[in-house]
């Protein structure tokens, strides 16, 4: 539009008529150009020539034809038929015509003259006398053209439809100026239009330029018509861009195999462009620039839907000379458009801007947005907004063609879709560019980096700098997600959307992008569908295809491991919803999925500081499942059903308190399934394992616990090979087991079993795909168990305060331990030693002295007590009981540290308090009233014990027996057949007395004897007893 424009307004200018006037009548004959010395002189055109010329362009009757008076140069001829001179150099010329001939540049190719009629003639005055016969001309000082003038230019070639006609009167001149007030009326071919108040500045000396060589036209400088009414301006295409529409049927039914051909009236003459303005229109010779201003309004209706419009305060065009046209024609070269703002409206291509300045190269097609503040540029459903923008029209402007815009800035889409518009936005600091790759686009954004007072930065800044922070580009699109990052590069495939079935065939085609490659460096932040986080370079690739119902279990690096057996309660129901993953590393690679219909996520690679953590759907309470390590591969994303493979100095998997860890730790989804090929570790969280314990421990005072987070976690080492299928863990070779937690009454217990084989099941089971959905998985039984020695156990409790209560020790074939229940069992031969504070009930207290309980480790003495078991030992560790089987022998008594032992064999062995017992069943608990604590055991078949106190040594035998340290009280039962016995002597091999009965009651510190059912006594060695 704007190229016509300029294209009349300079015809306008050119041939108002006073400025035609003076540069083919004052000039070619007045100022005739100089030629270089010894050039000879050009020829006028023969007389044959001028005479058919005449033929063509004036009629049979004309006094043009009637032998006119003639002045020739080689530049046009003057035609008149009486003239006047004056005294004073006034000089009348009339009727006059001027046709200029404009010079030849391909003697081949006709001249296009123009011709100037001024019937009423022409008044010139010059500062001396002009007389013809003699050639004498003196310098020209001023004239009028008198009454109407037309000033016309037949078309340049036989078809061509650029004729021009000029109408307007009364034109004054000087040295300095040509004017007139008078209305002008023109056409250019099929534009026309109309104003008044001309204005022409003159030089007085030539311009300087591309093509004002021998140019009459290079004396003016400047060209203003004060008053526009309006200019009608006939464009091919449609609205003020122009567009092609043969070329955009042509493009649109190359890509929509149902469009018809063309409509009947596209060959209708098109709708022309109407431009007003209510200030004047000016035409700056030596920049080769016309402008319009003040209130600019161009517009042009369009048949099909709302007019295009353009309205700004100011609006220049530039020109360029046009070497290789046969006339003088300046070519529009660029438009530039000032307001507050420039409001651009073109429903024709779907399209409209905002700016304060507006520009558009027509030799690169590029147009140029500024703004003080935001420019606005919208195309479809494309919304632009930045300081500045570049943008390149390509040859179909419906689609997208290169594009710069500086920074801050941003951009807003909804892209056409075949059920709903699907919203793209993207955001930039420093530059967003769009260029074309490969058959695709690339959008490239950069972020910029600022200092503390937010001033942006001129280069990143050092990797150690703290003052320094990034504003990141964002990058924000349908099914892939949002992305920011100090550089995006997204690669863009513009297809066409499908049409709807109830589409007219006529309708126009419409264009969408495909995001199928992303690349994002610098401080990557993303959320993509499951996938949400950062890293330092993420590239995303997209891949056509049907989206997959279920993805078979595959091992990234090798095969996959079958699941250990059914697991039930692995159902559909106990699913979660969608996962979502928190993803972290140096490097992230994401391979995305795509059908007609959506978009999803199917694969991602990690490298370097890998962590993922689930954040999806869980509670906050609850621990997600996480992923640690240098090296991580996810597959099975599409259906929800993950494969991974981590790789790290330790790698790790964790979820519910449990952590798996080791050099490559792998989980399928789909199986349920974890495991680790070599050595390993396995934590389990501290609260998992005091989560039943504050329950069942037995009752008794209750102190502050330690903090949960305090606590450290169980763990389970292995050095061969470890599966786990979220129900049942196994792990083999060298395994090591060790754990703490905390009672009811503040005691925390540290244990630590080392055997070949271990397992381990949890009350809970765990579901890899939703870890939070059945609540916290407590661990249930765990199961060691010794193939080329025995398993051995050590366990430690401590006071609230630190201080050491116990040291236990179990050697067996296999233990296992019920977390839930309390209940335990091991496998024999084996042996269990405990060393603990027991504090002494018969110790007599003052009055008002404090509890025994209070500070036991003070009033207490340290006892020992081992074990030997042939068979098994069954036991409730809540209940603090435990049963020995077949083979049994039993050491106790007082020591003095945590490392001595009771080693007596046999009675002569014995020590002060130390007690030795054998038997076929053994039943040892544990009794706590609230204030002390004591030993109760009970035996059973083949029963016998050998003690020493300070009153001596004793042995009873019989088929039950108990003992009970509260009482110090020694019960002795038979079986109904055979008697009890017991046995005493002051020292090994003094008299011994020996009583048998159904049931004996001794209290070994006192030496006090009860009996029932008497079968025989000796009293004839029985020592005295001490005096009460």
């Amino acid at each position: 539009m704007l190229k016509r424009l300029a294209r009349s307004a300079i015809g306008l200018g050119i041939v108002l008529a006073a400025y035609w006037l003076y540069g083919m009548i004052a000039v070619p004959w007045i100022e005739p150009p100089r030629s270089a010395a010894g050039d000879p002189a050009p020829l006028p055109p023969p007389v044959s020539e001028r005479q058919a010329m005449f033929e063509s362009f004036f009629p049979p009757e004309s006094w043009q034809r009637t032998n006119p008076k003639v002045l020739e140069s080689d530049r046009g001829v003057l035609l008149f038929q009486e003239y006047e001179p004056a005294v004073d150099g006034r000089i009348r010329l009339y009727p006059v015509t001027v046709v200029f001939l404009p010079k030849r540049n391909d003697a081949s190719s006709p001249a296009r003259p123009v011709i100037l009629n001024a019937p009423d003639g022409a008044e010139m005055l010059f500062d001396a006398k002009l007389d013809l016969t003699r050639a004498r001309v003196g310098r020209f000082l001023g004239g009028r053209l008198i009454g109407e003038i037309e000033i016309h230019s037949p078309p340049s070639e036989p078809l061509a439809d650029d004729a021009v006609t000029i109408r307007t009167r009364n034109v004054q001149l000087d040295e300095r100026r040509i004017w007139t007030t008078q209305p002008v009326v023109f056409r250019f071919g099929p534009h026309h239009g109309s104003g008044r108040d001309l204005r022409i500045d003159l030089t007085g000396e030539k311009t300087s330029g591309p093509g004002t060589d021998n140019d009459p036209l290079g004396a003016v400088s400047m060209l203003e018509l004060a008053s526009v009414d309006k200019l009608f301006l006939q464009m091919k295409g449609d609205g003020l861009l122009g567009v092609d529409a043969a070329s955009a049927k042509v493009s649109q039914n190359q890509n929509n195999s149902t469009a018809t051909a063309p409509a009947a009236n596209a060959n209708t003459s098109p709708i022309p462009i109407e431009v007003s303005c209510q200030g004047p229109f000016k035409f700056d010779f030596r920049q080769q620039v016309a402008s319009l201003s003040e209130r600019v309004h161009a517009v042009r209706l369009n048949r099909d839907g709302p007019s295009d419009e353009l309205n700004c305060e100011l609006l220049a065009i530039h020109f360029r000379r046009d070497r290789t046209a046969n006339s003088p024609e300046l070519k529009i070269a660029k438009f530039a458009a000032q307001g507050n703002p420039v409001n651009l409206r073109a429903p024709s291509v779907e399209s409209s801007a905002q700016a304060e300045s507006c520009e558009f190269d027509f030799a690169t097609r590029r147009i140029r947005l500024n703004d003080s503040k935001q420019i606005k540029l919208v195309h479809k459903s494309y919304v632009f907004q930045s300081p500045s923008l570049e943008y390149e029209v390509p040859e179909d402007p419906k689609r997208l063609g290169r594009l710069w815009a500086a920074g801050p800035g941003e951009m807003n889409a909804e892209m056409p879709d075949k059920q709903r518009p699907q919203p793209l936005k993207a955001t930039w600091r420093r530059e967003l560019r769009v260029e074309p790759a490969d058959g695709r686009h690339v959008l490239s954004l950069s972020g910029a980096y600022v200092d503390r007072n937010g001033k942006p930065l001129s280069q990143p800044p050092a990797a150690n700098d703290q003052t320094a922070g990034l504003r990141p580009a964002t990058v924000e699109a349908p099914g892939i997600g949002w992305f920011a990052a100090g550089q995006l590069f997204v690669w863009l495939n513009e297809r066409v959307v499908a049409r709807a079935n109830n589409a007219s065939p006529t309708s126009k085609t419409q264009y969408t992008l495909e995001p199928d490659h992303i690349l994002a460096v610098e401080r990557v932040e993303f959320d993509s569908g499951k996938l949400a986080g950062g890293t330092q370079r993420l590239e995303a690739w997209v891949r056509e295809g049907a989206r997959p119902a279920r993805m078979a279990a595959v091992d990234p690096f090798g095969p996959s491991r079958p699941a250990t057996g059914p697991r039930d309660w692995l159902t559909d129901s106990g699913r979660g919803g969608e996962q979502k993953f928190d993803v972290r590393g140096e490097v992230v690679n994401m391979y995305l999925g795509r059908d007609a219909d959506e978009l999803w996520a199917e694969e991602v690679d990690i490298t370097g500081r890998v962590n993922v953590t689930q954040i999806g759907g869980t509670q906050p309470e609850q621990r997600p499942l996480q992923i640690n390590g240098e090296e991580l591969k996810l597959r099975g994303l599409a259906e929800n059903a993950v494969q991974a493979i981590v790789v790290g100095q330790p790698a790790s998997i964790s979820a519910q308190g449990l952590e798996l860890m080791g050099a490559a730790v792998q989980m399928d989804q789909a199986q349920n399934l974890a495991w680790i090929n070599g050595g390993g570790q396995i934590t389990l969280a501290a609260e998992v394992l005091a989560a039943n314990s504050f329950n069942r421990s037995p009752a008794g005072p209750t102190s502050t616990p330690t903090p949960l987070e305090n606590m450290p976690p169980a763990t389970l080492r292995w050095t061969g090979e470890m599966v786990f299928d979220g129900a049942t863990l196994r792990c083999e070779q060298f395994v090591q087991v060790d754990g703490t937690h905390q009672l009811k009454d503040g005691t925390i217990a540290q244990m630590s079993m080392i055997g070949d084989v271990a397992e381990a099941t949890l009350v809970r089971p765990i579901d890899f795909r939703n870890p939070d959905v059945r609540g916290r998985s407590d661990l249930l039984t765990v199961s060691i168990s010794g193939q080329n020695k025995l398993v051995q156990m050590v366990n430690r409790t401590f006071d609230t305060a630190g201080n050491q209560q116990s040291f236990e020790q179990l050697h067996s074939r296999r233990l296992t331990l019920n977390k839930q229940s309390g209940e335990f069992d091991a496998a024999g031969p084996g042996w269990v030693s405990t060393i603990r504070y027991l504090s002494d009930p018969l110790q007599k207290r003052s009055a008002g002295a404090a509890p025994v309980a209070a500070s036991p480790y003070l009033q207490s003495k340290l006892t020992y007590l081992r074990v030997d078991y042939q068979r098994a030992i069954i036991g409730n560790y809540f209940q603090r009981q435990v049963e020995f089987l077949d083979g049994v022998v039993a050491l106790s008594g007082p020591v003095r540290g945590w490392d001595d032992v009771v080693q007596a064999d046999r009675l002569e062995r014995l020590r002060d308090d130390e007690k030795r017992l054998t038997c076929d069943r053994l039943t040892v608990a544990e009794m706590n009233d609230g204030h002390n604590r004591w030993m109760e055991l009970s035996a059973a078949g083949n029963a016998h014990a050998d003690g020493r106190t300070r009153m001596g040594y004793f042995t009873a035998a019989s088929h039950r027996m108990s003992y009970t340290q509260a009482k110090d009280l020694l019960v002795l039962e038979s079986n109904g057949r055979d008697d009890a016995k017991l046995t005493r002597q002051l020292a090994v091999g003094s008299p011994e007395s020996t009583v048998t009965a159904r049931k004996i009651e001794f209290r070994p510190k006192t030496n006090e004897l009860n009996m029932d059912g008497i079968g025989s006594i000796n009293l004839s060695d029985l020592p005295k007893f001490p005096r009460r």
